[in-house]
């Protein structure tokens, strides 16, 4: 099974899914920067208005989060599915967790760097495949085939 991804805004890697909770009413598409240094898939807060989560629907984590857009409060969606178009036609992984994340804005500048802010694919699903970014071959891919790699 091969996920293929590009690169995006500033030449970042993203892979896109679709995001399904049935108990939220949420089957939509969503675009997910590759973040091997985040822990937890995340939703980020302009996507969760997007998707029209409602935060006093879930469960919100004692201690928040500290990312790339400074300490936030957090949320927990539980039981989702994300799909994934494949070259098998499509995968479907199912998420015991991803955090949605709310931040504490402070004025309207803040409010409109906050909306860039993207959702990220975390290690809690990329650890499950390899992944591979190569940017000299266009190339941002999961899989669940071997991978290769030749000893130097």
């Amino acid at each position: 099974m091969r996920i293929e991804g590009y690169f995006g805004r500033y030449g970042a890697p993203y892979i896109d899914a679709v995001m399904i909770c049935e108990k939220l009413g949420i089957e939509e598409s969503v675009k997910f920067l590759v973040d091997t240094g985040a822990s937890k898939t995340t939703i980020s807060e302009s996507d969760a208005i997007r998707l029209k989560i409602n935060y006093e629907e879930l469960q919100k984590l004692e201690t928040g989060m500290m990312g790339i857009g400074g300490v936030v409060n957090t949320y927990s969606i539980k039981e989702l599915t994300l799909a994934f178009v494949t070259d098998e036609g499509s995968h479907a992984e199912q998420i015991g967790e991803i955090l949605a994340i709310k931040h504490r804005v402070k004025n309207k500048e803040e409010e409109e760097r906050i909306k860039l802010i993207p959702c990220l694919l975390g290690r809690d699903l990329l650890d499950k495949f390899a992944l591979i970014v190569d940017k000299t071959r266009n190339m941002v891919l999961i899989t669940d085939e071997e991978v290769r790699v030749r000893q130097a």
